[in-house]
Parts: structure tokens; sequence; C-alpha cells
């Protein structure tokens, strides 16, 4: 790529879901107040076009103000507005509570594009730290002060000298500090996904319980306190307690753009007098060999522990992300965001002398001595197993993915068009009357549903969706049959 002074260039690319991957709200949904369940699924509402669609009918509003459950206003809204999410372990269940993920105004997921520069910030780090002596740095590294207690805040921030020396100042204080941070000349677009790329997942912790005379492998109990008399690990998964989350699920694809400054960039003494060269690379292919390499380190340590401690899926799963990145080396691969852990967080760069020294200082890192650190992994079920790591994706040239993302969007656009109460409306007659969902459309059922309800809007979107399904079928002019005509004269006296 070639960098003039002043231009930024745009690469646009594919981002694909590898395994689960959140990028949470900070908010857990509950269950009758945020999402109902509905044969054995959630269904996360849609409140305020719920709300929209009542108040659009007869109903009082007091009435439904007045201790209505969320239930009840599905009922009452005769549709269902939301979204349902589908266990990606395959097993019907409804938690009590789902940690969720970022969604835009219309219930979209996404991909921020703050959570995918981190992601890449941790990579450039770590690369460069692990390519250089300890002693080029160590001067940066906290020190043990016996006069001084080590806050427990503190072992966040106790590589923010080293990073700004990198980077420069911290890209989140708004002062002119922040003008000084490398990448500046990188910006990072949000990935937004479709709708029905969210699953619910079902995360298990595989832990490291200390014994006499060796480490034990187990599953932490998310539901133990001390008050409980539940085990806080126990040796079969499926005893344990876990947690449930919205995921974007493996194979689910997004646009995303990546740009570089060339204004940035042609000169880099804004930054700082004596800059690492090529600390930020200039191209995709610089960066994509980067992060490449950093998530071959990872995925070789991730392998080593789990065959270490026995467990043969997500160490297979592992193996088949290395085998990915072998057969399609053009694309970049990256692990991020919750469920990563501490070394995908911090990108894994401490040698084992100085990560025992940070073990020291910092409480929160210190675990049990002679224990491994980190010692607890996240892993999502599937296949009646937690198998699956969490947050690993690609990026892809975009010529790698156009083709599959120009059909989805038609696909979209064809769905967009779907009336929710048709759907559920043929549902109820198909169970009533034991017939095809054919049968059911056409039929003189439908019809007299459709022309009882007092929703305005509701009624003209169902009829644009019903005209569009019976000329698909080539009904409309020549309806089939006795009860498909009486529809159709029904119908017609819009």
């Amino acid at each position: 790529m070639r960098h003039m002074k002043g231009k930024t260039e745009n690469v646009r690319m594919g981002l694909e879901i590898l395994t689960p991957v959140q990028t949470g709200s900070g908010i857990n949904l509950s269950k009758d107040l945020d999402y109902i369940g509905q044969n054995g699924k959630p269904f996360v509402v849609d409140q305020s076009r719920t709300f929209e669609a009542i108040a659009a009918g007869n109903t009082a509003l007091d009435s439904v103000l007045s201790g209505c459950r969320l239930g009840d206003l599905v009922s009452l809204a005769g549709q269902r507005i939301g979204y349902e999410l589908t266990p990606l372990s395959g097993q019907s269940t409804v938690p009590e509570q789902i940690r969720e993920q970022l969604k835009d105004a219309f219930l979209r997921p996404y991909i921020p594009g703050t959570a995918l520069k981190g992601a890449i910030r941790t990579v450039l780090f770590a690369s460069v730290l692990r390519e250089l002596p300890v002693s080029a740095y160590a001067h940066l590294l906290p020190k043990w002060n016996p006069e001084r207690r080590q806050a427990s805040a503190a072992a966040k921030m106790a590589a923010q000298k080293l990073a700004q020396n990198l980077f420069g100042k911290d890209p989140n204080n708004r002062g002119k500090d922040s003008y000084h941070d490398l990448l500046r000349a990188l910006h990072v677009g949000d990935a937004l996904f479709a709708q029905d790329d969210l699953r619910l997942a079902d995360i298990r912790f595989f832990n490291l319980k200390q014994m006499p005379a060796t480490d034990q492998a187990c599953w932490r109990n998310m539901k133990w306190t001390p008050q409980t008399e539940t085990p806080k690990n126990v040796g079969a998964w499926q005893d344990a307690f876990g947690v449930y989350s919205e995921m974007l699920a493996p194979q689910s694809l997004a646009p995303v753009t990546l740009q570089w400054d060339g204004f940035l960039l042609s000169n880099l003494k804004w930054h700082s007098d004596n800059p690492i060269p090529n600390l930020l690379p200039r191209d995709f292919k610089e960066l994509r060999a980067r992060i490449n390499g950093h998530a071959i380190h990872r995925l070789d340590g991730e392998i080593a522990f789990y065959k270490e401690y026995g467990q043969l899926k997500p160490l297979e799963e592992c193996q088949r992300i290395q085998r990915i990145i072998d057969a399609e080396p053009d694309a970049a691969y990256l692990q991020l965001s919750w469920g990563s852990g501490w070394c995908g967080m911090t990108g894994d760069w401490l040698t084992n002398e100085s990560k025992e020294t940070m073990r020291g200082l910092y409480r929160e890192m210190r675990g049990r001595d002679g224990m491994p650190f980190p010692k607890t992994r996240r892993l999502a079920v599937s296949n009646g197993s937690p198998c699956l790591p969490l947050g690993w994706i690609r990026l892809c040239p975009w010529e790698m993915v156009a083709d599959c993302l120009a059909e989805r969007e038609i696909q979209q656009k064809a769905n967009s068009t779907r009336c929710a109460w048709l759907d559920e409306t043929i549902a109820k007659i198909v169970a009533l009357n034991r017939c095809k969902e054919d049968e059911a459309l056409r039929g003189k059922a439908l019809a007299e549903a459709w022309q009882a309800l007092t929703d305005m809007r509701l009624k003209q979107e169902a009829f644009v969706d019903i005209k569009e399904r019976w000329q698909a079928n080539n009904w409309w002019d020549q309806p089939p049959g006795k009860s498909a005509r009486s529809a159709k004269s029904i119908y017609d006296q819009t």
C-alpha cells in the first residue's frame, strides 16, 4: 500500500466469527423482565415497539401498566416483537439471567471498532516485547515497595508506563496527551451483524484445584458462595453451574473497515522523538503477519495447557483454528473480548521469571503457591460438551467474503418484509387444524384472523406479506380451491 501525505487508505474487509464471541454491554438480561420463555428458548422482547403495538389497539393503557407481566404484554400486542435466542448447545433452556451482547437501536449485534482496535493494540504490544530482551524494558515495570501496599486496582495499570513508552500517552485521556498515541493513525470501524447471528451460549469454567501431589482438573461452580453447601469445584462439568450469554455464533459474518492515516504516518515526530520502527504496520499485509504470529503463539500455549490437563475437546478446537490459519494465510486471526482470559487480554508477553515477579506484587495474580497462572478457561458448550474457546475471529480480504455478504443483504431485505404476526398465526392454525403451512397460508381461517385485526398498521403489514407469499406460489390471480377463493374475497375487500 502506498501512502501519500494527507491521504487515508481504506481497506474493506469481512469479519468472520470462528468461535463464540461476546462484546458485552455490562448488563444482565432477566427472565420475565427482558425476555420470556417460548418453545424452550428465550425470546427477548423489544419492549418499546411492543408498547407501541398495544397503544395502537383498543386495550386501555391503565390496565397494561397495572401489574401486567411481560408475557401478558406480548399477548396484548398480538405479535412477538424482538428476537429468539437459539441455544448453541442444542439443548432447550430458558435461564434466569443472560449476559447481554452489545446491540444497536434496531437490536442488531455488533463488535465495536474500539474492541477490535484494542485487540490489535494488544497484539502489537506483546509481539514487540517478546522480541526484546527484558533488560530493554525492565526499568519500566513496577517494583516492589515494602513501605507501600500494592493496591488491587494498580494491577490493571501495571504496564501503563511500558505501554505509554511504546504507543504514547493514554488514548482515553481527552487532553493534549491523547494526541501522542500511535494508534491514532489506525481507525477501525464497527462490525454490524444480523440479528439471527445471536445465540444463547452455555459457558462453563474449567478450573485447576491444588491437591497435595498435583493440580486437579475441575469445573468451577459459578453459584458457589461461602454460605452454600454446594462445592466450589466439581469433577464433572454437568454438576457445575455456569453462566449464559448472548454470543455471536461461529460462521457469522460482517463487513468492517480499517483505515491507515497517511498524513500521521508520514512523519511520526508527533508521536515520539524516537519511535520504534514499524511498531504500527503500514498496511494490512504487514499487520496480518504480526497478528498471525501472535495467534500461533497463543494457540500453542492453549494446546499445551489443555494437553497437560486432559481436555481433548478444546485442544482439538485450538488445533482446528491452527489448521484454518495454515489453509487461509491471507486472513488475520485474533482473539478478543470477554472470555479470552488474562493471556488474551494482556497478550501473554511476560517471561516466566517476570510473571512470577508480578504475582508476588499483585494479589489477584497470586493464586496458590505453585499453581499455574492463569488456571481458569471459559468454554462454550457445543456438541454435548464444553469445547469451544471464546473470542476467536478472522479478518478476511473483501474478495473472500463479498459474494456471501451480498447474498446475506438480499436475504435480510426479504426477511424485513415478513410479518411476525403472520408467522405466529400460521403456526397456531397448523397446530389447531393439523394441516400443512401452505394450507394454512391460503386458507379462510387466516383471512378471517387477518380481517379481525384492529391495528391498521399491523393489518397492512400482514396484508403485504400475505400477498407476497401468495404471489410467490402463483395463488393470487388463481386461488387453488374453495377455501383459498373465500380467503381471496376477504383480502379483496381492503
